[in-house]
Formats: C-alpha cells, sequence, structure tokens
C-alpha cells in the first residue's frame, strides 16, 4: 500500500519483497482474487481524479466570476441590499444562538472576520446581489432560461419532480439551474481559452 510519495499508488507484488524503510503492505486471503482489488482501486481513484477535476472546475468559474463582477459597475437598489443584509444578519443570529454568542461574535470566530456585523452583512448582500445580477445577465445574453426541457431534464437527474413542487420551490430550482447552466458556460469558455 502506497505511503509517503506513492500514497496514492498502491500496487500488486507477486514476488517476495523487503524494504529499508516503514512499508504497509496486506496479503490476501487464500483463493482470493487480487485483480478484482486492482480494478476496485482504479475505479476508486477515478473517481477521486473526477471530484478533484470537478472541484477546480469549480473554483475556475467562481474565480471567473468574481472577476466578472469586479469589471461591472451596478446600480444596486439600497433597499434590496438592506433587505438581504437583514436576511443575512437573521441567518448568523439563528447560527450564534446554537452556540449561545452573539451573532458578531460568531462571524468573528466562525468566519475569521473582525469588525462590525453589520458591516459584515452589507458587503455580503451587496455581493450576493451582484452575483444573482451577474448570473442573470449571462443567463439573458446567453438566452439561458429556467424553463423547458433542458431545466425539466434537470429536474430529473435530481429527482425533482416538478408537478409536486411548490411555486416558491420551483423558483429556487430555476434559480439553482441558472447559476449551474452560466457556470458550466463559464468553464467552458475557460477551457477553451475565451
Amino acid at each position: 500500500i502506497g505511503r509517503k510519495g506513492t500514497i496514492d499508488n498502491p500496487y500488486i507484488l507477486r514476488a517476495p519483497f523487503w524494504t529499508v524503510d516503514t512499508l504497509f503492505y496486506c496479503v490476501p486471503k487464500e483463493n482470493y482474487d487480487l485483480d478484482n482489488v486492482e480494478e476496485f482501486y482504479k475505479y476508486v481513484k477515478n473517481q477521486k481524479e473526477f471530484q478533484m477535476r470537478q472541484k477546480n472546475e469549480i473554483e475556475a468559474s467562481n474565480r471567473l466570476m468574481e472577476q466578472a463582477i469586479q469589471l461591472c459597475d451596478f446600480a444596486l437598489d439600497e433597499d434590496e441590499v438592506l433587505k438581504v443584509a437583514l436576511d443575512i444578519y437573521e441567518e448568523y443570529e439563528y447560527a450564534a444562538h446554537t452556540y449561545g454568542i452573539s451573532a458578531e461574535e460568531y462571524i468573528n470566530t466562525f468566519m475569521d472576520v473582525s469588525g462590525d456585523v453589520y458591516e459584515e452583512c452589507f458587503s455580503e448582500a451587496e455581493e450576493k446581489i451582484k452575483y444573482e445580477l451577474m448570473i442573470g445577465a449571462i443567463a439573458y445574453n446567453k438566452n439561458i432560461t429556467g424553463g423547458g426541457d433542458d431545466f425539466n431534464i434537470w429536474l430529473e437527474k435530481k429527482n425533482i419532480v416538478s408537478d409536486g413542487v411548490s411555486e416558491e420551490d420551483l423558483q429556487y430550482y430555476k434559480k439553482e439551474y441558472l447559476e449551474t447552466v452560466v457556470k458550466e458556460h463559464l468553464i467552458n469558455l475557460a477551457v477553451k481559452g475565451d
């Protein structure tokens, strides 16, 4: 079993062996086919590599989104920012309550932010609104809608039956769908180098 520099690369050795360092190994039970173990390992390794690629793509799309947001000048509705900031504050208050601390203590302790809790909520609210505006702008520009066959296929893949979903939940799923499709679009642009 690999360790140190070869931790992700176990292999089957069908011969006597020795080592000058610590070695982790296992010996199969009698009449046990090691080829199945190797195939299983290859499957797990492929899944791990897929997850790492997926994580890298998500991080890349998030960076692209942040860069796009910074390039744009958004006119934000102050009332909307206030409403979203209050929602964020309530979320922090609720989370803080479970720990028996204030929202400010929660933010300073768990989010590694020092400063005024209200400023943090307003800052997050502005970023959240800009993010949603950017998703909407890209979706509009690329004719991506939260409906139609593609949306229904996406719902099916998530095992969601649209007939039994409330209108509020359906709006949430449409928003999630648009975000997913826009991020996929950004990833494709990054891969192409556009």
